[in-house]
């Protein structure tokens, strides 16, 4: 039973708007959006990739003394176990082929933890009381959700160290409904969907939205490595990267109507998503968040 492993990747991305991204190098910032003044939502990655991982470790070491207190060993990971892949170069297109390159399963094939190497070298029984003691009575079932922790040193963890994707749940499901959800039903973005999409047929390419051309980008890449796992070969890669680097040159050039349409949409419904809800967005202000902590 491995402990849990999580991959942050360096964004390749430009601008996320619910199903649809920007890639164009002159798109208006995420930080440029109403929201950008709240963590949680997706407008500040690096800031909250940093108090992630903040979170990670505060438990890490929660979970050390937890275990030792019921003694068992236990060897917290650098970062909270987060492996943190950043790129030295420019991505071409999105980014997509160069990840295969760099590496198409880096958890897969990531080194066994020394706590892992532990409990691998337990006897059954051993392992058994050593996996409920960290992961809880179902431990061979473990999700990644706190609550399946329920009387373990990960529950305790948790408890003690709030994180920001817990905390911002409740307001980050309204968001996705009243914001995310509605944007490509607006009027603007659904002409200026309708307009890239007739652009992109004029370059050969047959999408309805954006979404469509992500998704098959993705589908690409997924096949590779369900052919070839870790070991995808040069040419296969860069014949990907061939068609995603097309791709991605047609879409910018049909983006700009949908890029303003977005950015447009987002802001308006933003805006009244904190006028709706300011009272409770306020409680949850970026400055609660030091790195570990209940708001």
């Amino acid at each position: 039973m491995s402990t849990k492993k999580i991959l942050i990747v360096a964004a390749v991305l430009g601008l996320v708007f619910g199903s649809v991204v920007a890639v164009s190098a002159a798109a208006p910032g995420p930080t440029q959006l109403p929201m950008a003044q709240y963590l949680g939502f997706g407008h500040n990655i690096e800031i909250e990739n940093d108090i992630y991982l903040a979170e990670e470790a505060a438990r890490e070491t929660i979970v050390e003394e937890c275990m030792q207190a019921a003694g068992f060993p236990y060897w917290p990971e650098p970062d909270g176990g987060v492996v943190v892949v950043k790129r030295d170069r420019p991505a071409r297109g999105i980014g997509l082929a160069e990840s295969l390159r760099d590496d198409p399963a880096p958890v897969g094939r990531r080194d066994l933890s020394r706590t892992d190497s532990y409990v691998e070298r337990l006897e059954s029984g051993e392992r058994d009381l050593y996996l409920t003691a960290l992961h809880g009575e179902d431990w061979d079932s473990v999700s990644q959700s706190p609550e399946a922790f329920s009387g373990s040193c990960k529950a305790k963890a948790f408890d003690e160290v709030t994180t920001l994707a817990q905390a911002m749940r409740p307001l980050r499901d309204t968001y996705a409904t009243q914001v995310e959800d509605q944007i490509p039903r607006q009027p603007g973005v659904l002409a200026a969907t309708k307009e890239w999409s007739g652009c992109m047929s004029g370059a050969g390419y047959d999408y309805e939205r954006p979404a469509d051309m992500f998704g098959s980008l993705d589908d690409k890449a997924a096949d590779l490595i369900t052919a070839w796992g870790s070991v995808i070969p040069g040419d296969k890669i860069d014949a990907l990267e061939e068609i995603e680097v097309a791709t991605i040159d047609a879409y910018e050039r049909c983006n700009d109507g949908m890029v303003t349409a977005l950015f447009a949409a987002r802001t308006e419904l933003e805006q009244e998503f904190i006028e709706i809800y300011r009272n409770d967005l306020d409680v949850l202000r970026r400055d609660k968040w030091v790195g570990a902590g209940r708001p």
